[in-house]
């Protein structure tokens, strides 16, 4: 059997295609992203089940005095932990793009921890956008 010219430039390039490691970087962002939505979700609950009985249900604004600073204690908590968890995506995004930079590397986790981390600050600045808008 015959090994033609052109098979013969392509075996090399494949050969070393399949060498390539994956890229650290890339998988620090897509872990990172994993970690930040996994855990939003379970910041998102968290506030939810706790702040039910602490907030009012004709839409005011509660009065935060120190007797009752405790019950809205989980939401200062949860808001807390949604900053981290967006800086800690907005490091992921970074990690990615430089994966995605870096030379003689796979991709794939990578470009998944740009999506991942870039649709999580993006929603979030979107739900920052539209709650200006609404309220004024």
């Amino acid at each position: 059997m015959e090994i033609s010219e052109h098979q013969a430039d392509r075996q090399p390039e494949e050969q070393q295609h399949n060498e390539l490691k994956q890229s650290a970087l890339g998988i620090a962002a897509f872990v990172i992203g994993i970690i930040s939505i996994l855990g939003l979700l379970g910041i998102f609950l968290m506030m939810l089940s706790s702040s039910v009985p602490a907030l009012p249900l004709d839409g005011s604004i509660p009065n935060f005095t120190e007797e009752n600073a405790a019950e809205y204690m989980p939401l200062v908590i949860g808001g807390l932990l949604i900053l981290l968890i967006l800086i800690m995506s907005a490091v992921g995004l970074v990690l990615g793009i430089i994966g995605l930079a870096v030379k003689h590397r796979r991709k794939a986790f990578a470009i998944v921890g740009v999506v991942l981390n870039g649709l999580l600050l993006a929603s979030f600045l979107l739900m920052f956008l539209s709650s200006k808008v609404m309220l004024g």
